[in-house]
């Protein structure tokens, strides 16, 4: 595939609608006047979100890096079951998080078309990017992503 412009737009997709559920789900927890918080064994709408907005906030900064020449930062990775990492991103405001996951998802957006088409086309030239095994986990489950399924080889 030597136009990447198809793979662009499935991805753009992808992240847009990981955006969109994101929204619906934080929408959907405030207008519950019982919100659950959940738990560190349980995680609740805010937290998840949350949680996914510092993910792909690293993912942005990659790309950005890449970009530029620079080498990739590296980062640790998270105990999901851990009371304090957990109250953390609770204790984000409802308002801030949904901000957060619109501002980051049009920065990932942002980045993958901004990316030359071998890192594209290519994420083991990225060991962090782990692109290829995503896309290809996605597109095997779905009819309508063809394009990312032929795009990698």
């Amino acid at each position: 595939m030597n136009d990447t412009t198809a793979l662009r737009r499935a991805v753009t997709g992808l992240l847009s609608f990981a955006a969109a559920e994101e929204t619906e789900l934080l929408a959907a927890a405030a207008l519950r006047p019982d919100y659950d918080r959940g738990s560190p064994d349980r995680w609740a709408a805010v937290p998840v979100v949350a949680h996914n907005n510092e993910f792909k906030g690293q993912q942005a900064e990659r790309i950005s890096a890449i970009r530029s020449g620079r080498l990739p930062l590296a980062y640790g990775e998270v105990d999901h079951s851990s009371t304090e990492v957990y109250q953390g991103y609770l204790a984000q405001p409802p308002d801030a998080v949904l901000a957060g996951c619109r501002r980051i998802s049009a920065q990932l957006i942002d980045g993958t078309w901004a990316l030359p088409d071998e890192d594209l086309l290519d994420p083991a030239r990225h060991p962090w990017l782990n692109g290829r095994l995503l896309w290809l986990q996605i597109a095997s489950r779905d009819r309508d992503l063809r394009v990312l399924r032929e795009a990698i080889p």
